[in-house]
């Protein structure tokens, strides 16, 4: 399998393959034929099964005539979520265990009748010019191989890795409000850690009040925001409150100081908003950006991929921003490289400063479209 992976890797990052049906012909029906299926018998695998009205691009079928696994093949890698809806309504009715929406670089495996969203039910994302070929061939056999499906195999392993994909997403969103309550409440646990931390550090111990003070002056992003909102309504008693008034602000203690900073973006010649990060200086540039730019996501989202799939190095179609952060990384431990930058949006961070500033480039475009000056530096 090796070797046919490696050239049909090979001719997704020169673009071979124009539509639906080259990727069928060029990329599906070729693994299918590595994986044991006798793509010639139409029986077996079933092109335009025809299911409720309607209809999908492959039915596997074992034994014969009975679908097991339906495929759809579309040629952008941007899926239409009505597209995979429809498909996964089409599988949940016929009782179809694995639904597959590709378009040959990109393989979405979902889990029909699994429990959550529609988007909770895909249960792993194949990107052929993330992973290694290893990876690749390993999860091909382990959801789509002949034998797997003959046996079974492929639906106990799809169902065991669409409940592990749950509980690391349960998990995932349990994190951060498990901190954010232990440093509220000034956890004893955090104290005693705290407090043994300084300790060998310094050789001091410092109280436990002390400890506990300093915990609960950690305030949260959100609490300095709730905070900012109070004393503007405070401020301003019986004026309406508009949405700008509202938006996030990226507080300065001088502008001279951080015009001095490595890193830095300004809006209309104003200040220059620094930061020794260059990671810091994009995400609060793009932040600045979203409050006063509208429909900013939606613009950035595809101009960025318009960008990135121009170029040609492997990975180069990796997204940037994202509404699902696990569609930011194929290497799970890469997940929480990512920042949400506005309700539901999350940014990838795991990237080096030439693609930061590709990020600020194509803001600063979107920007002027609105009449908005944005400038900006990196390291």
């Amino acid at each position: 399998m090796q070797s046919v992976l490696a050239d049909i890797i090979n001719r997704l990052e020169t673009e071979q393959f124009p539509n639906e049906q080259a990727i069928k012909q060029g990329v599906v029906l070729r693994l299918l034929s590595i994986l044991g299926w006798d793509i010639y018998d139409p029986k077996t695998v079933w092109p335009e099964f025809s299911v409720n009205g309607g209809h999908v691009d492959f039915a596997l079928c074992n034994p014969i005539d009975r679908p097991r696994i339906f495929i759809e093949v579309k040629q952008s890698s941007t899926f239409n979520i009505g597209e995979d809806q429809l498909m996964m309504r089409y599988a949940f009715q016929h009782g179809v265990p694995i639904a597959v929406l590709t378009d040959g670089q990109r393989w979405s495996f979902y889990l029909p009748r699994g429990d959550g969203s529609f988007e909770e039910r895909r249960f792993y994302l194949l990107d052929l010019l993330e992973r290694d070929a290893e990876e690749i061939e390993l999860r091909l056999r382990r959801y789509l191989d002949f034998s797997e499906v003959k046996t079974n195999r492929a639906f106990e392993a799809a169902r065991f890795d669409h409940d592990d994909a749950a509980r690391r997403r349960a998990i995932a969103g349990a994190l951060p409000v498990a901190w954010k309550e232990m440093i509220r409440d000034a956890d004893p646990r955090l104290i005693q850690a705290l407090l043994a931390k300084v300790e060998s550090s310094t050789g001091y111990q410092p109280q436990e009040a002390e400890a506990e003070i300093f915990l609960k002056q950690q305030a949260l992003p959100e609490q300095k925001a709730a905070l900012k909102v109070v004393k503007t309504s405070r401020q301003n008693i019986g004026k309406p409150q508009t949405q700008k008034s509202l938006a996030p602000v990226v507080k300065v203690e001088s502008s001279e100081k951080q015009s001095e900073l490595p890193n830095w973006y300004s809006l209309n010649d104003g200040a220059k908003q620094g930061s020794l990060k260059a990671i810091e200086t994009t995400v609060n540039g793009l932040k600045e950006l979203i409050a006063q730019v509208p429909d900013f996501m939606a613009s950035f989202e595809r101009e960025s991929a318009e960008f990135r799939k121009k170029k040609k190095s492997k990975g180069a179609k990796r997204r940037w921003v994202a509404q699902n952060r696990e569609d930011l990384y194929q290497n799970p431990k890469l997940i929480q490289a990512s920042r949400e930058i506005a309700p539901n949006w999350w940014l990838g961070t795991n990237y080096g400063n030439a693609d930061k500033r590709d990020m600020l480039t194509i803001a600063k475009k979107i920007a002027a479209r609105s009449n908005i000056k944005f400038d900006f530096e990196l390291e």
